[in-house]
């Protein structure tokens, strides 16, 4: 019997992997315990959902166990200070104009310099993140179970750091994930490398060789496991779902994901094309995110021929996690819509892998500068790599906006080689079986054949 932690320390996590076929596919083979590491507060969501014979929930208390703590969050911050793409060079630009924020700049461009150029000083950084960081949080576990294998779900998660460390230290194998698209890129650098390691798609390999250090024969490509529930049959008729709904089948639907608070100042952008489609010929499905607030828009109420789905009140009946039933939700909005309009978020690649075209909203209420608004965000390595592959058109004025919904409408195939090819850097393969792959990555390290 092979014993392997898995952590799920991120609300994503539950969605991105044990609501897909990954689960199963490990539990295929009676040669399996899985033990999967959760906060505490959510450890009886996870027994109902995903506990059983095979698989036991621990859950971990997060109460601070010393001031050693500080200097783990300290390195969590050198590390996203460290990186030294075009994103996070964006970032320091905008902390520098809009916080004033000099010395700041200053110092992290350094460093970010400095680190990035060498290999060598990347890995003191993570020499002396092994040797200050937190210790002994999950002793206890490694003590009870004596794991064969640690699965790290969120390679960029402060948590998932503090187990692969504790798994070095008792010189337990490990393989890690990277959860997002963005996550190498705009969140840091990888501040401890796992033996081995699961990435989306070729893009995000080439990132985590290049800024990372990672071996690219440890890397191994299984597509967004997710995903594999995207690329199925739709959960209702497009028909029954809208007039589940209240909108109408024979009418052309605009889904609108708002780009939230969290990436805009001031948010004037979200109630703005709010209004602007209340006013327009389309229905629209608006679907607000999950763990991200629009302010502006928290009483609104929609206009005629239009739906609103919180998901967040789903959010907190499931303890924080994102259930199945939001992101089958989301799949039935998107496979009803005509065409989906969105800021920086993945939204743009849920979209794109359930066939639909997307038009990327910068358009603002009142004049905004470049930092301002939400048009830096646009120029992030992610982002513009979906730009420059001519996946998608952008609206930074209501004539745009107008004109990209109609083209789409008239001719949805138009843009489709510019998805593919961002798709296939990006997400992988898109075959419904990225949960068995990844799985299978699982078992091989563990040589187990079924």
């Amino acid at each position: 019997m092979k014993t392997i932690f898995i952590t799920s320390f991120h609300i994503y996590i539950s969605r991105n992997l044990f609501y897909t076929d990954f689960l199963p596919t490990l539990l295929e083979s009676d040669k399996l315990r899985i033990i999967i590491l959760v906060p505490n507060d959510k450890k009886r969501y996870f027994e109902v959902h995903f506990g059983g014979p095979q698989v036991v929930i621990e859950g971990i208390p997060f109460g601070t166990l010393s001031s050693i703590y500080t200097l783990s969050l300290l390195m969590k911050r050198a590390a996203k200070y460290a990186l030294n793409s075009n994103s996070a060079r964006i970032e320091r630009r905008r902390k520098l104009i809009l916080d004033h924020k000099w010395l700041y700049f200053i110092a992290i461009s350094l460093l970010a310099t400095l680190v990035s150029s060498n290999r060598f000083f990347r890995r003191i950084m993570r020499t002396i993140d092994y040797y200050i960081s937190q210790k002994g949080r999950f002793d206890f576990l490694f003590d009870k179970y004596n794991p064969d294998l640690i699965v790290l779900t969120d390679m960029l998660n402060e948590r998932d750091v503090e187990v692969l460390q504790a798994a070095k230290q008792r010189k337990v194998k490990t393989l890690g994930m990277v959860r997002s698209w963005d996550n190498l890129t705009l969140h840091g650098l990888m501040r401890a490398l796992p033996d081995d390691l699961i990435v989306h798609g070729s893009r995000v390999k080439e990132l985590a060789e290049q800024l990372n250090d990672m071996p690219g024969e440890k890397i191994h490509i299984t597509g967004i496991p997710h995903y594999d529930n995207y690329v199925k049959k739709p959960i209702l008729s497009r028909d029954n779902f809208l007039r589940q709904i209240g909108l109408d089948p024979s009418k052309r639907t605009v889904l609108f994901a708002p780009i939230s608070d969290h990436y805009l100042r001031g948010n004037d952008a979200d109630p703005y094309v709010f209004e602007l489609l209340g006013k327009m010929p389309w229905q629209v499905i608006v679907r607000f995110s999950p763990s991200l607030n629009v302010a502006g828009l928290t009483d609104a109420k929609p206009f005629p021929k239009m739906y609103i789905d919180r998901p967040n009140l789903q959010l907190a009946e499931a303890s924080g996690e994102l259930p199945k039933v939001a992101d089958d939700d989301l799949i039935n909005e998107v496979l009803a819509s005509d065409v989906v309009l969105c800021g920086p978020s993945s939204i743009v690649m849920d979209a794109m892998t359930m066939g639909k075209p997307v038009v990327i909203l910068a358009l603002h209420r009142s004049p905004k500068s470049y930092l301002e608004g939400v048009y830096y965000r646009y120029d992030y390595d992610h982002f513009k790599f979906l730009l420059d592959c001519g996946a998608a058109r952008m609206a930074k004025t209501v004539d745009e906006l107008k004109l990209h919904i109609e083209t789409y409408m008239k001719n949805p195939s138009f843009d489709e080689e510019g998805r593919k090819k961002f798709l296939d850097a990006y997400a992988g393969l898109r075959d419904g079986q990225s949960g068995r792959r990844a799985a299978s990555v699982i078992k091989s390290l563990l040589f187990i054949e079924k």
